[in-house]
């Protein structure tokens, strides 16, 4: 697994390569705690590169999702592919995990 982050339009756009699988996620969800422990205006987590979602990237996703809420940043997923939109929602995480298509729609309704 890879990311990379970037700033675009007020937001800090992550973007993740590769398997996230319990070797993986508790890297991206140390990054993630202290990205968002800086207050960025939005975050928005671009998945577009990950082709396969273990139970630790789902709990990953949970975990970035409630710092989020406690720092009050928005947040969001995007680029979900048919193989991590099932493993969210397998585990009806599409509930309440704000998800959108793109980078582009992700910019345009998270607030």
């Amino acid at each position: 697994m890879a990311y990379e982050m970037r700033d675009q339009d007020g937001a800090t756009i992550v973007e993740v390569m590769g398997e996230l699988d319990v070797a993986t996620a508790t890297e991206l969800t140390d990054y993630l705690s202290g990205l968002l422990k800086k207050f960025p205006r939005k975050v928005v987590l671009d998945l577009t590169g990950v082709g396969y979602m273990a139970s630790s990237g789902l709990a990953m996703l949970v975990a970035s999702l409630k710092k989020s809420r406690e720092m009050r940043v928005p947040f969001g997923i995007c680029g979900i592919s048919p193989v991590v939109r099932h493993s969210i929602e397998v585990a009806a995480l599409d509930e309440v995990l704000p998800i959108y298509k793109d980078v582009s729609d992700a910019l345009r309704k998270l607030s």
